[in-house]
């Protein structure tokens, strides 16, 4: 993302100032000095799209967006801060539109807040706690047919579905519980409903 912004505003220079662009920080200090550059006047200037009498306006594009849990966070940064003034996200342009007292909160720690609450944990936990109806109730179909078909000796085709599903399930929890990332959860929940519709039709027909 910072490489598109820095692209898009032509300065590129910042990649012949840093000895090791682009490489990952240590754990203990992913945020600390990541965005530093944010601080840097003649960068605030190119990326704010209005700034003035203490207000400014920034619009930033954030590949991560993909569910709705995500979009109403990113809509309500207000409660998070009392410095943000308003929010809106672009679904389709993967982009969030900020207004902000920038006398209140800089740009830096607008950016160290959007990094924390879409990174540390809050969207991963949400679509954890959603996505467990989803895996015992939604899904138990496809478990009791493979473990069925299993007591019989016999292997269908709900055993590696079921497989599939509960792998999904596991390493997405992984990751969420680890601090690694939001998970794909509502991978699996989108999975699990075009499954289901196809089994609703197959009954159908």
């Amino acid at each position: 993302m910072v490489y598109q912004i820095l692209h898009e505003k032509k300065l590129n220079r910042y990649y012949t100032m840093m000895p090791t662009p682009g490489i990952r920080l240590d754990e203990d200090n992913k945020t600390g000095s990541r965005y530093a550059f944010l601080d840097d006047d003649e960068v605030k200037q190119q990326l704010l799209e209005f700034s003035d009498g203490g207000i400014s306006r920034v619009n930033l594009f954030i590949p991560g967006i993909h569910c709705s849990s995500c979009i109403w966070l990113l809509e309500n940064l207000q409660s998070l801060h009392p410095g943000i003034l308003h929010s809106h996200v672009n679904f389709v342009r993967k982009e969030v539109n900020i207004t902000f007292r920038d006398t209140e909160i800089s740009l830096r720690q607008l950016v160290e807040l959007l990094h924390e609450q879409l990174l540390s944990e809050t969207f991963g936990f949400v679509s954890f706690f959603l996505a467990i109806p989803v895996i015992t109730f939604c899904s138990s179909d496809f478990f009791l047919s493979a473990f069925k078909s299993l007591r019989k000796g016999v292997v269908n085709i709900d055993l590696p579905i079921s497989i599939g599903i509960l792998a999904l399930f596991l390493q997405s929890s992984w990751v969420i519980f680890n601090g690694l990332g939001p998970g794909f959860m509502d991978s699996l929940a989108g999975l699990l409903f075009f499954m289901l519709i196809g089994r609703w039709y197959q009954g159908r027909t």
